[in-house]
């Protein structure tokens, strides 16, 4: 689709597929604009109210009157001007064309439609074929033939171990260091030069189609389209330095300790004899847990903690790996500061690494989390530590934002802050606000605070049901912390599954279901998490729009539009909060 956006920019979309646009204008900002096609000069252009604001066409064969012209969009998404000579032509000829397209026409979204695979070998034309372990839904239009994002440092067998253990996702992309699993259906799979020659793809087969995914393999995808905790004892001596060769092996309960005895470093005890390299508060009953090192790799009992000689500090596993934790220039000491912060000083006494610059769930006072720092949640509370869906990042642009991070979230709560260089600061008086560069305040997190530092722990955090808060701890009469401010049936945050997997694009299957109708509910849109979406229907023509197209598995009615949702399901919600009538229609085999 070509539009003239209300807002002044022209756009060409994907539109069926809720494609917020692969080409514009940028004219976004002015008012009462217009494309226009010039009668005189067969210019093509945009105005506003007074003045040209954007222009495409540079240059047309002369004189315009010997030419037919015109302007279309084509079925592969272009928007052309296209010119025949009236007397002795035999073709239309384009004249013009976006610049990224005429490079790229794979760019083009959704060009080869579901599950459709395209190449440009001469970057003129497109090829659409079916994916591996696809067939064409008809074969003499194949572009007839979408994304759940997870991204975390990998390498090839990481990303393929990723897609593997991931129900939820039908493929993944390895970029550099990021693997970006993919949401059904796919969309927009693509081979074009040079673009994506140092890309690797991975997509889930049927092992019945094996055969047939290695000869497709060789025809498209040369790049491999492929607690209870015990505490008891465990106590350990207060060092003013922690030398060079120190060490510390899990289970013996050493511990490096802060002057104070408040906080300690190093083996944290888990279920089943494994352990954390971690810091913790060290004069509570809780001995709550504040930092890890290896929280996603629990280490066995007989591994070790150990400031070389060297200077670098490493947690060696009973295996024998070796997890480096500070390998830069030469350490002199450790230190485990009163605060919570465990420091490795040079010569000079200056910090070369500390603990606080790699946060895990919890900030303590004096802590600050810095532009492009993040905070994730444990996994389920106090009984698995390892990184959970839930974010707390200090962004690049300055907003402080939560999110689901997990399933591409672009955020739930964030603070609007949007200046360059600021951070977030825990201060030493446990007040919780932002700072800019100049270190003004600019946005309070804490209010009305009443519980000095001096008589109570404090600590803020993300926890496992995706909510920041600041915690604190009365240090002499106090029996727990008190906030200031289903997959598995017992930890229902993991998501669920199907109880029947159906395939809906399949006869005669894909009648086999009913609609249910939750009113005051909704799958808050978020990015491309719509599949369609038709416009002016009431609810029973949403149920016939979802009834009828067998790739949706929900959609949501808001006023006379129907959403229709792609797989998997994210965000649904019920409140009768909502400030609009809304419902939520889902396939039940």
């Amino acid at each position: 689709m070509l539009e003239v956006q209300m807002d002044g920019n022209v756009v060409m979309s994907a539109y069926r597929f809720a494609d917020p646009g692969y080409w514009f204008t940028l004219t976004a900002g002015n008012q009462n604009v217009s494309l226009i096609f010039n009668q005189s000069t067969a210019l093509l252009y945009v105005v506003n109210r007074t003045s040209i604001i954007s222009t495409m066409t540079k240059k047309v064969p002369t004189p315009i009157e010997d030419y037919y012209h015109r302007v279309t969009i084509n079925d592969y998404g272009n928007l052309q001007q296209l010119v025949y000579h009236k007397e002795n032509g035999n073709k239309w000829t384009v004249v013009w064309e976006p610049d990224f397209i005429a490079a790229q026409p794979c760019t083009v979204y959704n060009i080869c439609g579901v599950y459709g695979f395209c190449t440009s070998p001469d970057n003129k034309t497109v090829n659409c074929d079916c994916l591996p372990g696809y067939s064409p839904w008809d074969p003499n239009v194949p572009q007839k033939a979408a994304t759940l994002m997870w991204t975390a440092p990998a390498d090839f067998d990481q990303c393929q171990s990723e897609i593997t253990g991931d129900c939820f996702a039908m493929a993944a992309v390895l970029v550099e260091s990021v693997c970006y699993k993919k949401r059904m259906p796919l969309l927009n799979a693509r081979r074009s030069f040079p673009s994506t020659s140092n890309i690797v793809a991975f997509l889930k087969v049927p092992k019945f189609q094996k055969r047939k995914l290695e000869m497709a393999a060789k025809k498209l995808l040369p790049y491999l389209l492929i607690l209870a905790l015990n505490f008891c004892g465990l106590h350990a001596q207060i060092l003013p330095n922690i030398s060079l060769g120190s060490s510390i092996t899990a289970g013996t309960n050493d511990s490096w300790r802060s002057l104070s005895g408040e906080f300690a470093f190093g083996f944290y005890p888990l279920q089943n004899n494994l352990y954390l390299m971690g810091i913790w508060f060290d004069k509570i009953p809780e001995r709550t847990l504040v930092w890890s090192a290896n929280r996603d790799t629990p280490a066995e009992a007989g591994s070790t903690i150990r400031l070389t000689f060297a200077g670098q500090l490493f947690l060696t596993y009973s295996n024998g790996s070796v997890q480096s934790v500070y390998g830069g220039a030469a350490a002199s000491l450790g230190f485990m500061e009163n605060n919570g912060n465990f420091v490795l000083k040079d010569g000079n006494s200056r910090v070369i690494w500390q603990s606080f610059d790699s946060p895990t769930d919890t900030l303590l006072p004096t802590q600050v989390l810095t532009n492009g720092q993040m905070l994730f949640s444990n996994a389920k509370g106090t009984t698995d530590y390892s990184t959970g869906n839930f974010m707390l990042e200090m962004q690049y642009d300055g907003n402080l934002v939560l999110s689901a991070y997990h399933f591409s979230d672009p955020g739930y709560w964030f603070t609007g802050t949007l200046v360059s260089n600021d951070s977030l600061v825990f201060d030493s008086n446990a007040s919780l606000y932002i700072v800019n560069s100049t270190n003004d305040v600019i946005y309070s997190l804490t209010e009305n605070f009443s519980a000095p530092t001096g008589e109570y722990y404090h600590r803020a955090m993300i926890d496992d049901m995706g909510n920041f808060q600041q915690y604190v701890y009365h240090k002499s009469n106090g029996s727990g912390w008190i906030s200031y401010i289903p997959l598995d049936p017992n930890h229902v945050s993991k998501g669920c599954h199907p109880e029947t997997v159906v395939n809906y694009c399949a006869d005669p299957s894909m009648r086999n279901f009913t609609i249910a109708v939750i009113d005051d509910a909704d799958f808050p849109f978020e990015g491309f998490a719509d599949l369609d979406r038709v416009l002016n229907v009431d609810v029973e023509g949403c149920k016939v729009a979802l009834m009828d197209d067998c790739y949706s598995i929900a959609a949501s009615l808001v006023d006379s539009r129907c959403n229709k949702k792609r797989m998997p399901l994210l965000n649904a919600r019920k409140s009768v909060l909502l400030p609009r009538e809304s419902l939520h229609l889902s396939r039940c085999h």
